[in-house]
């Protein structure tokens, strides 16, 4: 198995685990949480279904949140997320409600991009720096002032 292959097996393991053992027993639980389990359980997670799970992380848990929501892994309903975290829902007008939802933050989104493009012209290239430049010319209290 190539290394693509092999990503593509554990996240598939993972959005099952996900999907259809830890998130039906919950009405709702935050990414933090999920994590958490995730990691907690690596063992029993890797004995059942022979895999290995080095550390799960919020931003690996959003892309297989995003897998199991494209792929239809989950087998009791889809998932939805608000402030409070995710769940799984069997209301059809609750699931159309999400997605609208969603589709106005994209739009927002989108429209923000946009607009940084436009502008995009206006700004110079300069040399990427992991430092900034401070004038030690002025005074503190101005510095302070400018931030």
């Amino acid at each position: 198995m190539t290394n693509a292959q092999v990503k593509e097996y554990v996240d598939s393991k993972l959005a099952d685990f996900i999907a259809n053992k830890v998130l039906p027993k919950r009405d709702t639980i935050s990414g933090k949480e999920l994590v958490k389990i995730i990691n907690e359980k690596s063992d029993s997670i890797n004995s059942f279904y022979r895999i290995k799970i080095y550390n799960m992380t919020e931003p690996k848990l959003r892309d297989l949140i995003n897998l199991i929501r494209k792929e239809g892994i989950c087998n009791t309903g889809e998932i939805i997320a608000n402030s409070d975290g995710y769940s799984i829902s069997n209301d059809k007008d609750e699931v159309i409600g999400y997605l609208q939802n969603w589709r106005e933050r994209l739009s927002s989104q989108t429209n923000a991009i946009d607009g940084m493009n436009r502008r995009l012209d206006k700004l110079e290239s300069k040399p990427k720096s992991k430092f900034t430049t401070i004038d030690t010319n002025k005074d503190k209290k101005d510095l302070f002032d400018s931030l």
